[in-house]
């Protein structure tokens, strides 16, 4: 087992542990297997930690907490005395409000230790380093671990790998990163129980598991991605922290997996009606690791379940376990259907033609695909457009579109390039902008956007929906009076989702009376379509 560096001579004592209660607090992100899985070690090393979910965001629909908000989430530290708090900046969005709670923290009660991880503290320290004590570069169960046990011992804390600080006279100490977990098998689960979980929303504090609410459960099989996008954070930990193997993919175990699931059978309520989500960024490049998954999880399970491939690693015989096995949905990213922007702008090395004999090869296994599709590109001129539509028409239908707003991350390659070219200012960068709070899934009403370039969005997803003829479509895409009138194709948007929604649910009752999906299959599976339904019409 992979074990965390020395930084004291002696066990931690059961009476240390209980007298240091530790709180891990993540924000706007019920679905954080990073803050998730340190919250599991520090429990599994026998420490005092609540678990505290401050804020929801499902798709544009987050709010900035309120004074109530803030009060319920003091409480909670008050009342379980801690002394030390880890807050995951999972998304540079959080930065602003990751900072009101520091100060505030601060305030009233300066003796709790402050430590920041996530993405943004990871890419952006020495900004995060103004509010907290310590901040997390990279991974953190290990280092979150030593820097308890340093603490409590008043050890040196100068020697973790992976924890930056300030002295005593300011000068930010900064250790080396340490390398990622090899083995993710070593990793205790995260729990499901009610048991130091807290809800802080809407002015209420309730004492549960917030995911508890939900139609599906999730976890990840992998950690790493193998690709370099501009727009990710995933590119920009490979350009600094190729060393430390953060551009390499690790894979747990079959048999780690399949325990886990069966840990969440017997926890989580309803489970075999539950639709299971995989968050790996690549859910797997291995046909024998399907394929004894596959085995495995058909003579335990049931339950459907959706996942990401990459077009250029999706393979047939990758796919036929998978669907025998329950998979419902896959999610592809291609971002784009300019060739052009994909390969000059995005650096994806996957093709139009590439995409197109995948999605054949899926509807022929009768798999459902959604494609992840980045709007507001200043980059993607009209011929890159057009471009786009006639491939999403080239496309076998009916499939989804999710459409992502560009992001602005910090630290990211593409912003780079963006401010520079002048198409941005510092400002609309996100841990400023805040723009995924109101347009993550990019929507149709959104007073920012161009109505010529809601002209495009709308006609893909036109183009995807499968409800109109091609030629129809291809037809709106060159009156130019649409473009200045721009409520006849919102007529025509809502009359398709219409038609769609009944069609849905046709086919619905007709898999309720065949017996090939019960009540609660339906119900988990509509609930899950309507979540990135609604977006779009805000």
């Amino acid at each position: 087992m992979e074990q965390p560096t020395a930084t004291q001579t002696q066990p931690i004592t059961d009476d240390e542990k209980k007298n240091f209660p530790i709180a891990l607090i993540s924000l706007y992100n019920a679905y954080n297997l990073g803050i998730r899985y340190i919250h599991a070690l520090l429990k599994d090393q026998g420490y005092n930690v609540q678990l505290i979910f401050l804020g929801r965001i499902s798709a544009n629909d987050a709010v900035v907490p309120s004074e109530k908000d803030y009060e319920n989430l003091l409480n909670i530290l008050r009342d379980n005395k801690i002394k030390f708090v880890g807050m995951s900046i999972s998304c540079s969005t959080y930065f602003e409000t990751g900072c009101e709670i520091a100060k505030r923290i601060k305030n009233e009660m300066p003796e709790i230790t402050q430590l920041w991880g996530g993405v943004h503290a990871t890419l952006c320290s020495e900004d995060c380093l103004e509010y907290a004590d310590f901040v997390c570069k990279g991974e953190g169960e290990y280092p979150t671990l030593d820097l308890v046990n340093a603490l409590i011992r008043k050890g040196d804390t100068s020697k973790i790998d992976s924890i930056w600080f300030k002295d005593s006279s300011g000068e930010i100490v900064k250790t080396q990163i340490r390398h990622v977990i090899t083995d993710l098998d070593v990793l205790p689960y995260p729990t499901w129980d009610d048991d130091g979980k807290w809800v802080v929303l809407n002015d209420e504090v309730i004492n549960e598991e917030i995911a508890k609410r939900d139609t599906w459960v999730f976890t990840m099989t992998s950690r790493g991605c193998p690709f370099h996008c501009t727009y990710c954070v995933n590119n920009a930990y490979h350009l600094h922290y190729s060393e430390q193997g953060m551009n390499k993919m690790r894979f747990r175990s079959v048999d780690n997996v399949i325990d886990e699931l069966r840990i969440m059978r017997d926890t989580v309520d309803n489970f075999k009606h539950r639709h299971i989500g995989f968050y790996d960024d690549e859910f797997s490049v291995s046909k024998e690791w399907i394929t004894e998954f596959s085995k495995k999880f058909t003579a335990e399970f049931d339950n459907t379940f959706w996942c990401y491939f990459h077009p250029n690693l999706i393979k047939e015989e990758m796919v036929v376990p998978l669907r025998n096995m329950g998979l419902t949905q896959i999610d592809m990213g291609v971002q784009t259907g300019s060739d052009r922007v994909r390969k000059d702008i995005y650096h994806r090395p996957e093709s139009n033609a590439k995409i197109l004999s995948v999605m054949k090869m899926l509807q022929q296994n009768k798999i459902s695909v959604a494609l992840d599709v980045i709007t507001d590109n200043p980059y993607e001129n009209e011929e890159d457009k057009i471009e786009s539509l006639d491939f999403f028409l080239s496309l076998p239908r009916p499939y989804e579109i999710n459409f992502y707003s560009l992001i602005w991350f910090p630290g990211v390659e593409l912003t780079q390039w963006a401010l520079r070219d002048g198409h941005i200012t510092r400002d609309d960068v996100e841990d400023r902008s805040k723009k995924t709070m109101e347009q993550f899934v990019a929507t149709f009403k959104w007073d920012k956007r161009t109505d010529a370039d809601t002209f495009w969005i709308m006609l893909y997803f036109m183009a995807a929906r499968g409800i109109y003829n091609r030629g129809f479509i291809h037809f709106l895409s060159t009156q130019t009076w649409i473009k200045k009138n721009i409520w006849i194709l919102r007529f025509l948007y809502r009359l398709m989702n219409l038609l769609n929604m009944m069609k849905k649910g046709f086919k619905a009752i007709w898999y309720l009376l065949t017996g090939k999906m019960s009540i609660s299959q339906i119900k988990t599976r509509w609930s899950n379509y309507l979540v990135w339904e609604k977006p779009f019409e805000k």
